[in-house]
């Protein structure tokens, strides 16, 4: 962010905040009618159970703006008596006064994007901080008092070798973190790694070589305590991400600022991606988003896409009753076909991923989807 634009993009921030008080109304309404409603605990339509502080760095944000950012917020919402309130920090801009500053605000989760303990690694992957960092990083959130600690890796570098791997995860277990995600690399069009892989810079990991990293990853992951509960999460005593796992059970959730996305049960909006745009709008109240209205078609998809990518899997009864029969024995024959490759369990009228399908999991989706 232009640190020039952000007492503008906090006064912005806190009007997009404020007229978008009574967004989870329709959701509200909406489940109340149909048989998703279990995911509505509390009939307070503006009831919040999980915040997130991410997308960008959060931590570029001085001590008054977020006093300022919470206060609206508070205003405006009912903050759940459980509620999750994460925040995304980068390890070369943090400290132990800052950690503590973030307590003090109502913060009790930490997600700090290490991506590797490797220089090697980090250099290759343009990070501005190295290992010691990593580290520090994470023992002065410890002894800022945070308990709820997850940090994030890549995997799948070239030049990551197995052993490489290994120590990565080591170094991560040797702290008493309750979350672990990580995520392989994908090259994909337009990134860095894009361009070095097309000049034949670099040479992408086989897949063969993925595969044992990620089995490495579950393997190592479960040896110490964690539960590998989605394709590329990982939890300590049911710490699991309520954040993220709101997204994948179909919550509605609201998002505030450049480039977030939201979804109300029916409509999915994402705002403008420009800081200086957002602000403008904001400032002449014109559009700031995008939006589209999901079909049945479109949420079927959806169902499939973050159902299969955790533990709880496809549930047949669901499936048939929501999409109806016509859907449930296209994707019947789809599931018996990899239940018989080992890539999909059949359990209890439900349909799981198994470690192998998670690998491909892409692939899978891919299959079912319209």
């Amino acid at each position: 962010m232009n640190l020039k634009l952000a007492d503008r993009f906090k006064d912005s921030l806190i009007s997009e905040i404020a007229g978008n008080k009574n967004f989870f109304k329709n959701f509200h309404q909406e489940n109340l009618k149909n048989s998703s409603k279990a995911l509505i605990k509390n009939r307070d339509k503006s009831l919040i159970e999980t915040l997130y502080f991410g997308g960008g760095t959060p931590s570029l944000l001085s001590q008054k703006t977020l006093v300022e950012i919470f206060k609206t917020l508070r205003s405006n919402f009912n903050f759940s008596k459980n509620i999750e309130i994460t925040f995304e920090v980068n390890p070369d801009d943090v400290s132990e006064e800052y950690y503590k500053m973030l307590l003090e605000l109502g913060a009790n989760r930490l997600s700090i994007g290490i991506q590797s303990f490797d220089n090697e690694m980090l250099k290759m992957m343009n990070r501005r901080h190295d290992k010691d960092q990593a580290t520090a990083s994470i023992t002065y959130a410890i002894k800022a008092g945070f308990s709820n600690i997850s940090i994030d890796f890549i995997y799948g570098l070239p030049g990551m070798n197995l052993n490489k791997w290994r120590e990565t995860l080591s170094e991560a277990f040797s702290f008493p973190i309750t979350h672990l995600s990580a995520y392989h690399l994908s090259i994909e069009e337009g990134t860095v790694f894009y361009k070095w892989t097309e000049s034949g810079r670099i040479i992408s990991s086989e897949e063969e070589e993925s595969w044992r990293q990620f089995e490495i990853l579950h393997e190592m992951a479960q040896l110490n305590g964690l539960e590998h509960y989605e394709i590329s999460n990982f939890a300590k005593d049911e710490h699991y991400s309520k954040h993220n796992s709101n997204y994948w059970n179909g919550t509605a959730y609201l998002g505030l600022g450049p480039s977030a996305h939201s979804y109300d049960g029916t409509i999915r909006r994402w705002n403008v991606s420009s800081i200086e745009k957002y602000i403008n709008n904001l400032n002449n109240s014109e559009k700031i988003f995008d939006f589209e209205e999901l079909s049945l078609n479109d949420k079927m998809n959806e169902y499939f896409m973050t159902s299969l990518r955790t533990k709880r899997g496809i549930d047949f009864n669901y499936l048939q009753n929501t999409f109806g029969e016509e859907s449930y024995k296209r994707v019947s024959g789809i599931i018996e076909k990899y239940s018989k490759s080992d890539h999909i369990k059949i359990e209890d009228e439900k349909a799981e991923m198994t470690l192998k399908g998670w690998f491909i999991s892409d692939r899978i989706m891919a299959e079912m989807i319209l």
